[in-house]
Formats: structure tokens, C-alpha cells, sequence
């Protein structure tokens, strides 16, 4: 054992989700190997599990305290803490890499082969090259995100699968948007019903899809405010219904149909797929509903008036109730889910920043996703909103770290300084 005079092993005690834990693990991986030459000997009956494990925090050595041969124990762990890479966004990586402020040439050059380690550079022909080059450029310029994550979940894609994967998808999203939409007729909800469905699902939280339907009726198709398709009037045919959004954070609807910063509740979706019906039966131009919030524009006050006369037709016909004191007509500027509106340029609301700006910095990581999800909502607004979150998105220790905390204060002042969007009406 004269060996470990020389070779000092550290205990592993990096669990496989921290971060740099494939660093860690490789490093301590190669001293293990180094030690048990060092003291093995032909005449010498070494047990290198013993020695293996003796080198194991408790909580990384729970991984393998089951097994009983070495080899068995290392394979284990090579598992856990070796993930394989995936090589076209370990390049996209590498392609969009930048010299950032205060790094000089020769640490932007060493991160450039860091980075390169990854990506699975091998020996090939012209040809390989170009194919894996378009791959490359395929899958980062495409339009759909669903598309390109379906793609990146592949570890070993080639330019003819990419090309075929992509196509099967974007022909399935077709496929889905063509079906049929079958929508009540005048007899399946009466007036009085809607009335009373919508004020009792608002008083109580409630979803009384069912109840705007007659028994045994044909269950009727319907588009849905969560996953943007079509299906029957129940959430447990929704394809969102255990998607975690990534703008938000929660769980039942996908980040383009995200609405609000805090999420949507499921109580007043009967409601919500009544009003959509409601405009698309009776042609309102330039109405736009979000649950009992209606929104009526126009390019000129004539345009406006017009639209605003047809609603408030439509609108009696059907006996809906307007809550006037609630309502304002014929404005240049309007507050709307988060955003101040005007003629030709949008901005947040002040009013619904403030909560966000006077947030303390998270102090767990359920804090942390809460924010995590309020700076996406608002991300339109931040300049290199992707670079300057990188830090709290990376962070794993509360209070948070220097650069974490540096990158959530930089993006509350973002947001304060956040300028004006001119609308193309073109």
C-alpha cells in the first residue's frame, strides 16, 4: 500500500446534478485508477472495492452499496455522473460562443476548446463535413421550437433524420390544425345557462364545462386557450395538461398560449371558449377577448365606432351583460394584461412591474422559478435577455452568488428602463 504515499485520492462527495460534477468525477476517477496501480502487485490480493468505496461520501456511495464487484461499482458510476453530450447543440454552443467584457484573447481562445471537447469532431470526408454543417444550420434556423427540441433529443442525428423528423412533424402540426372545428348550435346553450355559468364559475372557482352541454348530446369539439388544438371540452384531453410552460413555469398550458405572468385559472374556461365562439359566430373585426376582458380597436374612431356598434348588437342579442361601471370607451391609451397600449407603441404596465421590481432576490429555488418565470413574461423588453439571465438560471446556492445577483438586479433595471415598441401596421 506504499502507493498511497504518493497518489492522495479525494473523497467524492459531488452528487451527480451539482454542477461541474463530470469535471469533478473525471478528475477523481483517473486518481482512483492511479492509486490501485500504484499498490497493486502480482502477488498481492488487492480489494478494490474496498479501496473504491473507502473514497465515497455516504451519499454517493448509497449509488453502489448494493453491488459487490468493482468493476460493476465504477460502471455505475460512470453512468450517473458521465452523461453523453449532445454534439449539435454542444456546436451550437461552440458556433455562438463570444469574447466576453473583461476576458482577454487567451481565456476566450481556451473557453472556445472547452467548448469544442463536446462536440465530436472526428476525422471525415468533405462530405461528411458539409452534411453535418447543414444539420448544424437546419436545426438552428428553424422557425418551430417544438421542432427543433424534438430534434436536439436525438444523441445521434444525421442530416437525411433530421430532415425526415422535422418533415413528419411539421406535417403532423398541419394535419392538426385542419381538423374541424364543431361549434354549438343556437339551441345547445341557452342564454340564461351562459349567464349563470359564467357567475357561478367566477363566485366559485369552478369549471362547469359539462354543464353547457345536453345530456346526451354528441361531445362537441372545441379550440383550446391551452394547447392552441382542438378537442373535447375537458382538460384531461388537453395534450398541455402536464406540460410545464416555459415562459411561466406552471403546469397546463404550453408557453404560446401563455397569457399572464402569474399563469390562468381553469375555473372560467367554459366562459373563455363561450366568448371565442361568441366572436367568431357573429364576424367581430378587430375584437379580441381574454375571459370577460374585451378589447375593441380600429385604425381611425370611425373604424372604432363601427366595430364598437356591431359588439354591442351582438352583445344584447345574446342578453350578455356589460359591466359599465368597468368599461371605457373610446380611448387613446389602454392598460391590457400587463401592457400599456397606444396608438402605434406598446410598453409594460407600470403598474404591474411594481410587484416585480420591489422582489426581494429569491432566497429557494421555489422563489427562484417564480422569478425565473416573471422576467420570461416581460423578456421582450430586456435587451440579450438570454446572456444576462444565464447567471441565476445556472445558480444553485441561496443567498444567491455574486454573478446571479448581479444579473437579477440588472434585469429589474432593464425593466424600469424598458422603452417604447412601435407597432407595424403594415
Amino acid at each position: 500500500m506504499s502507493g498511497e504515499k504518493y497518489i492522495k485520492v479525494p473523497t467524492l462527495d459531488v452528487l451527480p446534478d451539482s454542477a461541474d460534477s463530470v469535471k469533478i468525477f473525471s478528475h477523481w476517477e483517473r486518481m482512483l485508477k492511479s492509486l490501485i496501480e500504484a499498490i497493486t502487485a502480482p502477488s498481492t490480493d488487492v480489494n478494490k472495492l474496498a479501496i473504491l468505496s473507502g473514497y465515497l461520501s455516504p451519499e454517493v456511495f448509497s449509488f453502489i452499496e448494493e453491488i459487490d464487484n468493482y468493476d460493476a461499482a465504477i460502471t455505475e458510476l460512470q453512468s450517473l455522473y458521465k452523461k453523453k453530450k449532445n454534439e449539435v447543440y454542444a456546436r451550437h454552443l461552440l458556433a455562438t460562443a463570444t469574447q466576453e467584457v473583461g476576458v482577454n484573447v487567451s481565456e476566450f481562445s481556451r473557453k472556445l476548446m472547452a467548448l469544442s471537447k463536446d462536440c465530436n469532431f472526428l476525422a471525415v470526408n468533405a462530405r461528411k463535413h458539409k452534411e453535418e454543417a447543414v444539420r448544424d444550420a437546419f436545426i438552428t434556423g428553424l422557425r418551430s421550437p417544438a421542432i427543433r427540441q424534438r430534434l436536439l433529443e436525438c444523441d445521434e442525428l444525421t442530416m437525411q433524420k433530421a430532415f425526415q423528423t422535422a418533415d413528419t412533424l411539421e406535417r403532423a402540426q398541419l394535419f392538426a390544425s385542419s381538423y374541424n372545428v364543431t361549434t354549438p348550435s343556437s339551441d345547445t346553450v341557452a342564454s340564461a345557462e351562459i349567464a349563470a355559468v359564467r357567475q357561478r364559475d367566477q363566485e366559485h372557482g369552478t369549471d362547469s364545462s359539462a354543464a353547457v352541454e345536453k345530456p346526451g348530446a354528441p361531445r362537441l369539439l372545441r379550440k383550446c386557450i391551452f394547447c392552441g388544438g382542438s378537442h373535447v371540452a375537458d382538460k384531461r384531453y388537453c395534450p398541455a395538461k402536464d406540460v410545464e410552460c416555459l415562459k411561466c413555469g406552471r403546469k397546463g398550458h404550453f408557453a404560446k398560449f401563455c397569457r399572464l405572468p402569474f399563469g390562468i385559472t381553469n375555473g372560467v374556461a367554459a366562459f373563455q371558449r363561450f366568448i371565442d365562439s361568441f366572436i367568431d359566430d357573429h364576424s367581430l373585426k378587430g375584437t379580441l377577448a381574454y375571459l370577460d376582458n374585451i378589447t375593441i380597436f380600429g385604425k381611425d374612431a370611425a373604424e372604432h365606432d363601427e366595430r364598437l356598434q356591431a359588439f354591442l348588437k351582438a352583445a344584447s342579442d345574446c342578453r350578455l351583460t356589460l359591466n359599465e361601471d368597468k368599461s371605457v370607451y373610446t380611448v387613446s391609451e389602454l392598460r391590457l394584461l400587463g401592457h400599456l397600449v397606444s396608438h402605434g407603441s406598446i410598453k409594460p404596465d407600470p403598474d404591474h412591474l411594481k410587484p416585480l421590481i420591489e422582489l426581494p432576490p429569491p432566497k429557494s429555488d421555489k422563489e427562484m422559478k417564480r422569478i425565473l418565470g416573471m422576467f420570461a413574461y416581460y423578456s421582450k423588453w430586456i435587451p440579450s435577455f438570454s446572456d444576462k439571465i444565464k447567471p441565476m438560471l445556472s445558480n444553485s446556492v441561496f443567498p444567491l452568488s455574486g454573478p446571479a445577483l448581479t444579473s437579477f438586479n440588472v434585469l429589474k433595471e432593464d425593466l424600469i428602463k424598458s422603452s417604447l415598441c412601435y407597432i407595424d401596421e403594415s
